[in-house]
């Protein structure tokens, strides 16, 4: 609703319902995760303060402020963001990709004296990993969207819902207006957000549950209990490209590839190749699984291959 201008009673239900749910599961694997004695029993200097932050900014990195940032982060979303896209949704979404998801972290940044370059992970990928970005994100794109068609056949997605997310893609604007709105940005900024500040909370204790908890905040964020399932395996995806190669370009390069196939299958779904591959201009041809899964897991394990591991813990 907040990203296709259509609300109902139903669907904002559903959404504040599941977002909750969702939020509720990340806390209690976050309590769980790091319920330890040198967590629950935390000096003033551990618990990172605001005295403690300005002389030590990077205790700031823990996962209670994870969650409560995330927490106050998509309540903006809910009522500003769905403000600016009600009145106009081209506009709408840029401002928020860029006021509401990315600025804030560079402003945090900023404001504790961190290096955007350390905590973010803005450093130049290996280019023979980074050669097998598209392969990984093309391929995972057609799985994750075969799935999604999928839960729609078990679970049908409501008609209006899946015309307004149509709509999404058909905005009157120019293609490459079009590309940036729902591609290039969401792809930088979501980024920074969540594979570049927010994963940082929960990487002291545990980089693999980093991973997974920030996916689940990821899929949570999209407010669209439809395509949880889909964004979260993305999610997952998105953060051991970043870790595993310790470049937020990795993931940041897949991300708009992913967002960018699916605004083509909609933009050209009447030409000769994309009725090849969708067979009513939208929903992928099932046969697509099999080379897109052969294709996923060659170029995956090569990237694992070409990379050195990621960082094992927080910004110290």
């Amino acid at each position: 609703g907040v990203l296709i201008n259509e609300f109902t009673i139903s669907q904002i239900l559903l959404t504040i319902f599941s977002t909750v749910v969702l939020d509720v599961i990340a806390i209690i694997i976050t309590i769980k995760l790091f319920n330890t004695e040198s967590v629950l029993f935390r000096t003033e200097e551990e618990s990172g303060g605001l005295k403690v932050l300005k002389r030590k900014p990077k205790t700031f990195f823990n996962p209670y402020n994870g969650i409560l940032y995330f927490s106050i982060a998509l309540i903006v979303l809910y009522y500003l963001g769905s403000y600016w896209q009600a009145k106009d949704l081209f506009s709408g979404l840029i401002q928020t990709e860029i006021i509401i998801i990315a600025l804030p972290v560079l402003l945090i940044l900023r404001l504790l004296h961190l290096k955007p370059k350390e905590v973010l992970r803005l450093k130049n990928p290996n280019w023979n990993s980074f050669l097998l970005i598209p392969f990984i994100a093309v391929s995972a794109q057609i799985i994750v969207s075969i799935i999604s068609q999928l839960i729609n056949i078990v679970f049908p997605f409501p008609e209006k819902y899946l015309e307004a997310l149509s709509q999404l893609y058909k905005m009157n604007e120019t293609p490459w207006k079009v590309f940036m709105a729902i591609a290039l940005l969401p792809g930088i900024c979501e980024e920074l957000l969540f594979r570049g500040f927010i994963i940082r909370f929960f990487e002291k204790y545990s980089v693999r549950w980093a991973v997974v908890i920030s996916a689940i905040l990821f899929a949570a964020y999209h407010l669209d209990p439809f395509r949880f399932v889909p964004v979260l395996l993305l999610g997952l995806l998105l953060g051991y490209l970043a870790i595993r190669s310790g470049s937020i370009y990795a993931s940041m390069f897949s991300h708009i590839i992913i967002n960018g196939i699916a605004f083509v299958l909609v933009t050209y779904s009447n030409t000769g190749w994309v009725k090849f591959i969708a067979k009513d201009g939208e929903n992928l041809n099932y046969w697509l699984i099999v080379p897109a899964l052969i294709i996923f897991c060659l170029s995956l394990y090569a990237f694992h291959k070409v990379t050195a591991k990621g960082e094992e813990k927080c910004v110290e």
